[in-house]
């Protein structure tokens, strides 16, 4: 969704379905779960897997806003 709307397609109907499913990721404090262990794959381990991460809430947000700004 991020490349998607990153090269101008954000207003694309087709994305309904996949912002339907981000949005049903969220959790009730308004953040996102990280469900993919970064651990060892960046220069610092940032979040742990399976608890709410800053860095995927930091995405999602970013992707919706600009699903918004395109719609």
């Amino acid at each position: 969704m991020e490349a998607v709307c990153e090269a101008g397609a954000g207003a694309d109907p087709r994305l309904d379905p996949s912002v339907d499913w981000l949005l049903a990721q969220q959790d009730t404090a308004g953040c996102w779960v990280n469900r993919y262990p970064y651990t060892g794959k960046m220069h610092v381990d940032i979040d742990r897997a399976g608890e709410p991460s800053r860095w995927v809430t930091l995405r999602a947000c970013r992707v919706l806003r600009m699903i918004d700004a395109a719609g």
